[in-house]
């Protein structure tokens, strides 16, 4: 599959049109104005992945990734395991109400299960996008800064996707020239699946794939709170 840009991916050929919320789209961390998805290339030599995902909502309705309560979800996960799963079903119930109030302990099937309002499934692809192009804070741990060599790799690709989009007048005149100047950035994006969720239970580690990590200082973190953790069950 070819390189293209986010828009491309929402509007042509793909089949997802009718089935997700295009006006929620996350870069990282970050919801994306929809102006600039057509400058967000996606990697088409990486797969889509289907996946569910805590959330949370902005004032205007619009739907994104709750990666603390993923975090915190991953904490007691770990916890249990590495404690043989001697944990007991009050002690896991009352860290949930104090730390993760969208979820529950289902004692009888030892699962984590969230209210179905606070779980979404989402697509998820590769984004790379050129930090003069789109709109987005480059501090952010779910985005990883390419290095000089990783973005020259990039920028043929992505100043040819924004020159072809330029040339079908989709963008705005200045948009071909000089597309790929800047720093390159690349991450996630996760396109909300539109309608209910079935079935709102977490399975463990198939519930978020540890590859979707940009990180490795989120889950350094993760492992440190997750060692300071009361053991009085």
């Amino acid at each position: 599959m070819n390189n293209t840009n986010l828009q491309v991916v929402l509007s042509q050929g793909y089949g997802i049109s009718g089935i997700v919320d295009a006006q929620s789209i996350t870069f990282g961390d970050q919801l994306i104005n929809q102006n600039d998805y057509k400058r967000i290339m996606y990697d088409g030599s990486t797969n889509m992945k289907r996946v569910y995902l805590p959330v949370t909502y902005t004032p205007d309705g619009r739907v994104t990734p709750n990666f603390d309560a993923q975090q915190k979800l991953e904490q007691v996960q770990s916890f249990i395991a590495d404690n043989n799963g001697q944990v007991s079903d009050a002690w896991i119930s009352n860290w949930l109400n104090e730390n993760l109030p969208e979820a529950r302990w289902n004692a009888q099937t030892k699962q984590v299960e969230f209210d179905p309002a606070y779980v979404k499934p989402f697509l998820v692809l590769h984004g790379i996008a050129a930090q003069n192009r789109v709109a987005f804070d480059t501090n952010s741990n779910y985005l990883h800064h390419l290095s000089r060599d990783e973005g020259r790799q990039w920028k043929e690709d992505y100043d040819r996707i924004v020159t072809e989009e330029s040339v079908l007048g989709k963008l705005e005149h200045n948009d071909a020239k000089g597309a790929g100047a800047g720093k390159y950035y690349s991450g996630n994006v996760y396109i909300p699946i539109s309608g209910p969720v079935i079935g709102a239970t977490i399975y463990n580690d198939q519930y978020f794939p540890r590859e979707t990590y940009t990180d490795i200082t989120q889950k350094a973190a993760a492992n440190q709170v997750r060692q300071q953790m009361t053991t009085n069950w």
